[in-house]
């Protein structure tokens, strides 16, 4: 793996980093499933990529190693399945959030299966010296002990040192001091670390031919130049340039012309970057064209360095505004203007049906013509239909109506059944369904359960009551009830003379075929001779009763004995009653004491009306108690006493009757559970995801009042919040980012701001992720870009409004803190500031200053002419003192003052020191005679100035030649002693004559030798 341009930044900002605050190397390992289209092959390193094309999981790195210019990471992957095409190297900031820290290498691969364990390896640049390399490899994998740039060294030897081999040191290192950190900054752009070094007045040693900057013990960067003398009276400044790319002179390749692709291409194929691309409209312009740039065409700068480009794309038109319009409304204004109209999304709204409630992309947004416009139109708001089954008409729309829907006009239909008579039994749209707000709920009410009336008329008065029981025995068996009491019985009789015969049914109420409730009774009208009155039969015995009826021409009918105290036989009552008015020949029931004991009737299995009506046949009473149990509800569970067991009369039978299933339906789902559990019931609950609250059952099964399952358990749906799944808003401005939230039903929360390059309020973060499922109105938080840091104008020297205007126009505010008395200065204008130029900072931040006051200054005085003592004596005079004295060639006599610095007339603050500039003999360079005759030599000295003085030494070279001279160059003042070596050759007397082979001309032989000076006495 390589090193990407973005790695590069993260090594820029471990070299600029302070002490104790360096950012962190390597930490993540990320795998990613790519491009399909990479099967065929991958596609060229990219090292503009900032991230991976498609990331499914990143690790923290396990371990780390750097040797010999090469990292070392593994990690360990967790089980993915499928196949992984790309694999990166994330360090900085870097966390498991996907988008975060600085992606440092990348790799794409052929299609692979997820190893458990992932081992990469990141080759540094060869270029670079092997102690940088060191350097930034052990920063990158967070080794103990390293540091970024931290000192720069000034050396005097400028030797620059074998290229193929530089050194790792100065070579003559004479002074070391900290980097000032405000002078430290890494450029993003370039891809390299601009570091401004600066050296007082006598700082450093008195020579300067090489720079140095270190971190920590390793030298990252020397320079070697021109001697620089540092005895003289001013400041030395150095910029020093570490590129972290290899080529720093890129041609910038032409643009123009080219499509937005096409010149991505070409700058890729430069070793360059696009940079920002501003987008301009024009009118008559089919495609998408680069029509300027920056840096211009032809120029060169550093590998990687951003180009930034101009491209006119074809004119745009703009969303028109359409939320609140009717849709069709809204189609036919976006195909006026050419855009075309995309899906139609239906969102549930009180606003009326078919207006539009959001647009994407969003109004105002510039689009090229025929780009496709989404619509989201409104529906009615959908509500679940309560339960209304078992209610009566009343509860029943008071329950619609606070779930906003409405109950249906009567009249209701109706259909028999054994619950309650007046209730609902069947609504239709059925209970748990969706239906728009305000729809209208139908229902079916109950009505009792009915038995059709048979045909009596033209049978006899005799036939009709087996009529009536035969019907009635037919009616309760298909509804599996008890045969006693009967469903139908013989009721009011009248005779009618007429020419039919005699007791026979001539008329009926209810009609044949009418259906009538059970146990109702069945008027009859009978032809016979007219009427006679019914005996009254109370207190007699059954026989005498039996005779008084035949005395009146009327017949004993049915019996049926009850309790009584009353002597067992005793008639207790009579049907018809006396008085009545009753065909001759009919029957006559009576009630007949049979004792004080009864025997307790069969009630178990019986409906509560027909076991009342038993019990109270019998003369007993019932003691209800209601119990949960399996069974058709209403119905007799057991009985106490059992059946058969002799009673007195009017003694009370306990009976359990068994209740169906409670109405569970909007209960909340603890309260439906006490309620079960109290019945000895257990609840069953299955989740559905509705718009209303949670937590409340929805549906039953079995319905309310049904029979209770075998099992016991009673099935429930409970409302849950629906849930949705959390858009990606990651990369989206925060106005379109709560937009998105907003139609997937969710609601947006600003948890944090980061700096960021990203646009301000772009969405760098949000929680929960990406398509995960929450309840619908969750709040996402979401972390925001804030204005990346800004840079720090130079404001010292400027007036005050001057000040504030510059660092308002870089986002940034101003405080004066203080005042002092700064001589030169304009009143009022900045001498110091904090931060200090250049210094990132984040918009809005105070930036303190300093102003300059008037100071209280006295006039320099005339120094020129004076000796130096005079001089000073002079300047003491007038509160000044005397400064640095340096020597100047003149004229003049040596010690007078022929300069000063501040000149004469200046003012100056009390006690300022005046360099004085001193008058010392001219001095004459010393020409070298080497090589020269004796007389030549002589000549050249002596035309200079200087006294000539001799002597000899046997030497291999020509005999009267200079081989030596004392000094060898330099200078000196007029009138100095040079002193020259001649050469007496090898085998000569220094005072004979010398004769040699000619050498070279133009020498001339013989040649005569000055005399040898003497030499002193010892």
């Amino acid at each position: 793996m390589a090193l990407v341009l973005r790695g590069l930044d993260l090594i820029g900002a471990l070299l600029c980093a302070r002490p104790g605050a360096r950012p962190a190397g390597l930490t993540h390992l990320a795998v990613g499933t790519g491009d399909p289209s990479w099967d065929t092959g991958p596609p060229p390193p990219d090292r503009a990529r900032t991230a991976l094309t498609r990331e499914v999981a990143r690790v923290r790195i396990t371990a780390l190693r750097h040797e010999a210019g090469v990292i070392t990471a593994r990690a360990v992957l967790p089980d993915l399945g499928g196949e992984l095409r790309e694999v990166g190297l994330f360090g900085g900031d870097a966390s498991s959030r996907p988008g975060s820290g600085y992606l440092v290498s990348h790799i794409a691969h052929p299609p692979a299966p997820v190893p458990r364990a992932r081992e990469v390896r990141l080759a540094l640049p060869p270029g670079l010296a092997p102690g940088v390399r060191d350097l930034i490899g052990g920063l990158l994998a967070g080794e103990a002990g390293l540091t970024g740039i931290s000192h720069v060294a000034l050396g005097t030897d400028g030797d620059p040192g074998d290229p193929d081999a530089p050194p790792s040191a100065l070579l003559a290192e004479a002074y070391r001091v900290p980097v000032d950190r405000r002078r430290l900054r890494y450029d993003q752009a370039a891809h390299a670390v601009l570091l401004s070094a600066r050296f007082g007045i006598g700082e450093g040693p008195p020579v300067v031919r090489e720079a140095a900057v270190f971190a920590g013990d390793v030298m990252v960067v020397r320079e070697t130049g021109p001697e620089v003398d540092r005895t003289r009276p001013r400041a030395l400044e150095h910029a020093f340039t570490i590129a972290l790319v290899a080529r720093l002179d890129v041609p910038v390749p032409e643009l123009t012309g080219l499509g937005p692709e096409e010149a991505r291409d070409a700058l890729s194929a430069a070793g360059l970057v696009a940079g920002t691309i501003t987008e301009r409209e024009a009118q008559g312009r089919d495609a998408a064209t680069v029509v300027a740039q920056s840096p211009r065409a032809g120029g060169t700068v550093h590998e990687g360095t951003p180009v930034d480009v101009v491209v006119e794309i074809p004119a745009r038109v703009a969303v028109p505004p359409l939320i609140g319009e009717p849709v069709g409304r809204a189609a036919a204004l976006l195909e006026t203007i050419g855009l075309a109209v995309g899906e139609l999304t239906d969102a549930q709204s009180e606003t009326p049906p078919g207006t539009v409630l959001a647009v994407a992309p969003p109004q105002g947004t510039r689009l090229a013509p025929g780009t496709v416009v989404a619509l989201t139109v409104a529906v009615p708001v959908q509500v679940i239909v309560p339960d209304v089954r078992g209610r009566t008409p009343a509860a029943a729309e008071l329950l619609l109506r606070g779930a906003r829907l409405s109950a249906a006009d009567p009249p209701y239909a109706q259909e028999e059944s054994p619950v309650t008579a007046g209730t609902v039994i069947r609504q239709e749209p059925a209970a748990g369904t969706s239906a728009p707000v305000g729809a209208s709920v139908t229902v079916t009410l109950a009505a009792p359960l009915a038995i059709a009336v048979p045909g009596l008329t033209g049978r006899s008065l005799e036939e009709a009551p087996a009529l009536l029981e035969a019907a009635s025995a037919a009616r309760l068996k298909e509804l599996g009830l008890l045969p006693v009491p009967p469903a139908l019985s013989l009721g009011r009789r009248i005779v009618e003379a007429g020419d039919r015969p005699e007791g026979e049914v001539v008329r009926q109420e209810p009609a044949e075929g009418t259906r009538v409730p059970l146990h109702s009774t069945v008027d009859v009208t009978v032809s016979g001779l007219p009427e006679r009155s019914v005996p009254d039969l109370t207190g007699l015995a059954l026989a005498a009763a039996r005779a008084a009826l035949s005395t009146a021409g009327f017949t004993l009918g049915r019996q049926q004995g009850r309790a009584s105290d009353a002597e067992s036989g005793t008639v207790l009552g009579q049907d018809p009653p006396p008085g009545s008015v009753w065909p001759p020949g009919a029957p006559v029931a009576v009630t007949v004491a049979t004792g004080r004991t009864v025997p307790v009737p069969e009630l178990a299995g019986l409906i509560m009306e027909a076991a009342r009506e038993a019990a109270a046949a019998r003369g007993l009473t019932l003691t209800e108690t209601t119990r949960t149990v399996p069974g058709r509800p209403g119905t007799v569970h057991s009985q106490s006493p059992a059946p058969g067991t002799e009673v007195a009369s009017g003694s009370a039978v306990g009976i359990v009757v068994r209740a169906g299933v409670p109405a569970l339906v909007g209960l909340p789902l603890d309260e439906a559970r006490d309620l079960l559990e109290s019945l000895g019931l257990e609840a069953d609950a299955t989740l559905e995801e509705t718009d209303g609250p949670a937590g409340l059952v929805l549906r039953q099964d079995p319905a309310p009042e049904r029979p209770v399952p075998q099992d016991g358990t009673v099935r429930v749906v409970v409302s849950a919040l629906r849930t949705v799944e959390v858009p990606d808003v990651v990369g989206l401005l925060f106005d379109e980012a709560a937009q998105l939230l907003d139609e997937a039903e969710l609601a947006a929360a600003v948890l944090d701001s980061e700096f960021s390059d990203e646009p301000e309020d772009t969405v760098l973060a949000q929680a929960p992720g990406a398509e995960e499922r929450v309840p619908v109105f969750t709040l996402v938080a979401l972390t925001l870009a804030m204005k990346p840091p800004v840079r720090v104008p130079r404001v010292t020297g400027l007036p005050v409004a001057e000040a504030k205007r510059a660092l308002e126009e870089a986002g940034l505010r101003i405080k004066v803190t203080g005042s002092r008395p700064v001589l030169g200065a304009r009143e009022e204008s900045v001498v110091e500031q904090d931060p200090a130029e250049g210094t990132e900072t984040h918009p809005g931040t105070v930036v303190r200053v300093v102003l300059a006051t008037r100071v209280k200054t006295v006039v320099v005085p005339e120094l020129r002419g004076l000796t130096v003592q005079q001089a000073g004596a002079k300047l003491e005079a007038a509160q000044l003192s005397a400064g640095i004295v340096e020597d100047v060639p003149g004229d003049q006599p040596r010690g007078t003052v022929v300069g000063q610095n501040p000149r004469a007339g200046e003012a100056v603050p009390p006690g300022t020191a005046v360099a004085l500039s001193v008058a010392a003999p001219r001095r004459v360079a010393v020409p070298s005679t080497v090589g020269m005759l004796f007389d030549v030599a002589f000549d050249a000295l002596t035309e200079r100035g200087f006294v000539v003085t001799h002597d000899y030494e046997t030497s291999f070279t020509v005999a009267g030649i200079v081989i030596r001279q004392v000094p060898g160059g330099g200078t000196l003042e007029p009138g100095s002693t040079v002193l020259v070596i001649l050469s007496l050759g090898w085998d000569a007397d220094p005072r004979s004559p010398v004769v040699r082979p000619p050498v070279k001309p133009p020498i001339r032989f013989p040649i005569e030798l000055p005399p040898r000076p003497p030499r002193p006495s010892p």
